[in-house]
């Protein structure tokens, strides 16, 4: 059986939430500020925030959700579902 440990605890979603909208609202001051440099670099910040954010949400969604709705027989939708979810996030 493969074992798959989530990053951080699903619990820590709603923190990890708050830390991005403090991000972009200090980019915000920056941007009004003219920061340039210091904008760049936090936007690569707030990208890598959200990246772990999906990371974790999908794990939570296919080891809760898709296998749920796997075991209901609903196999061809919750697959297309997810393939195209993935679709997105990998553009």
């Amino acid at each position: 059986k493969l074992y798959v440990r989530l990053s951080w605890p699903i619990e820590d979603l709603p923190e990890m939430i708050k830390k991005i909208e403090m991000q972009v609202g200090k980019i915000k001051d920056l941007v009004e500020e003219e920061h340039c440099n210091e904008v760049l670099n936090e936007i690569s910040l707030v990208k890598g925030e959200l990246d772990g954010v999906s990371k974790l949400v999908l794990e939570s969604h296919i080891k809760n959700c898709i296998v749920r709705d796997i075991k209901s027989g609903n196999e061809d939708k919750v697959i297309t579902e997810l393939l195209y979810t993935l679709n997105k996030m990998i553009k």
